[in-house]
């Protein structure tokens, strides 16, 4: 007769293999809890840790953190990430619980409107190496209160001025972001901070204090930002119907290419689609043009592939015939071209076989073909249309509206003489 007997776990002697695993798998249990105790990693502050910035732009600035019960003498490390592109360390010891970094921002300027991250690393009073939470923050003019005006996923910001004009301005803006990103095919940047300087010299200033010696307008890509100069009145309408176009071109090929692609793109593709994107072309390109090919003087297309010249007269030829050479393109080959070379330098493709692989012709072909075309447009003694005029922004008339009427009351003076000279001029 068998009897069955209930089994008690507890009880029961264990394999030798269970036994070897479980003593195995405690070694390793201590080994891992040694190697932390002997090189333990950064650990996230405490609550009660406190950062803190300030700045006077283009002066100077303070950067610190207050961490109780730290002992005097204490080392720390602030850590700087500027715009993602690139980080800085500075070292600091605590005192009296805080720990603090000043900066000579005339001596080590930061770029305008950068986007600064910023922690510090320090080891805490009980022992443990530890990391404080980041801080993000924007390095913005502060010597001028701004005004802002938004719509969707543009803003403009203006210290001086009316406020009806600048948000004319805005719609500028958006009607401008429509047609790139409709030309492009490309999305729309995710948000668009415009900065409006009152004059040349106001911006000038402000980009010298920011370590930059470039005095027009310029675009931040990685931060969706952009600097123009113009007085906010009718007059700087005008103006910024060109230099914010222009510069918003930057930004849709930025966000079209990424940082890296974006970087390959030859400047006479660049900077020829931007000023192409003008709503209000600036009428010295064209003299420009007419004055080179006159003296034999214009750009060979292989020497437009890197940045152009500093001396003003020379750059203003530069985009001049790089606008044209993409009004030519845009008019013999689509726009669908246009966004191939786009691609294609984006990939990494050379400034010559970028044109070869979309439009079958190298550089110097191209530039053969562009001036055939330039000459055609333009006899001799004529001084044509303007190398970069376009067709006209097409609007809703919602957005239109504000500038249609702004044109209509510059033009009634002039419109007015018309008509009083046509009733006196006698019939035949």
């Amino acid at each position: 007769m068998t009897t069955n007997r209930r089994r008690r776990p507890s009880m029961e002697p264990r394999s030798p293999h269970i036994a070897h695993a479980a003593l195995w798998s405690l070694t390793l249990l201590a080994l891992a809890v040694s190697a932390v105790l002997v090189h333990p990693s950064p650990v996230t502050a405490q609550e009660d840790v406190v950062l803190a910035h300030t700045y006077s732009y283009g002066t100077s600035a303070r950067f610190r953190i207050t961490a109780p019960g730290t002992p005097n003498g204490t080392a720390a490390v602030l850590t700087l990430r500027i715009n993602d592109t690139r980080t800085e360390s500075h070292g600091a010891a605590f005192e009296a619980g805080t720990a603090v970094v000043d900066r000579d921002l005339a001596a080590s300027p930061l770029p305008p409107f950068a986007s600064i991250t910023t922690w510090w690393t320090y080891t805490a009073a009980d022992g443990v190496e530890t990391k404080s939470k980041e801080q993000m923050f924007r390095y913005s003019d502060d010597r001028y209160d701004w005004e802002t005006a938004s719509v969707g996923d543009v803003r403009l910001h203006w210290i001086t001025g009316d406020r009806g004009t600048m948000e004319q301005a805005l719609d500028v803006a958006r009607a401008s972001l429509d047609e790139i990103t409709t030309a492009l095919q490309a999305e729309r940047p995710a948000s668009v901070d415009i900065y409006v300087y009152p004059s040349r010299t106001d911006l000038v200033h402000a980009m010298q204090l920011g370590g930059h010696s470039w005095v027009g307008g310029v675009a931040y890509p990685e931060l969706g930002v952009v600097l123009v100069d113009a007085p906010a009145n009718a007059e700087g309408l005008l103006a910024m119907q060109a230099d914010v176009p222009h510069e918003l071109a930057h930004l849709v090929m930025y966000d079209m290419l990424g940082p890296q692609g974006y970087s390959f793109v030859p400047t006479w593709l660049e900077e020829g689609l931007a000023t192409h994107f003008e709503a209000r072309p600036d009428p010295e390109y064209a003299r420009a043009l007419e004055t080179a090919r006159g003296a034999e003087a214009l750009y060979a297309l292989p020497d437009l592939c890197v940045p152009f010249p500093d001396n003003p007269l020379q750059a203003r030829l530069a985009y001049a015939q790089s606008a044209s050479v993409v009004r030519y393109l845009r008019e013999t080959h689509g726009w669908s071209a246009i966004r191939g070379l786009l691609h294609n330098y984006g990939d990494g493709q050379s400034c010559e076989a970028g044109t070869e692989r979309v439009t079958g012709s190298g550089l110097a072909e191209l530039d053969a073909d562009w001036r055939a075309w330039y000459d055609a447009a333009h006899p001799t003694g004529d001084d044509g249309e303007a190398a970069t005029e376009r067709e006209p922004v097409t609007l809703e008339l919602g957005e239109a509206g504000p500038w249609l009427m702004l044109m209509g009351a510059l033009a009634a003076p002039g419109l007015l003489l018309v008509g009083v000279f046509a009733l006196r001029k006698p019939r035949r």
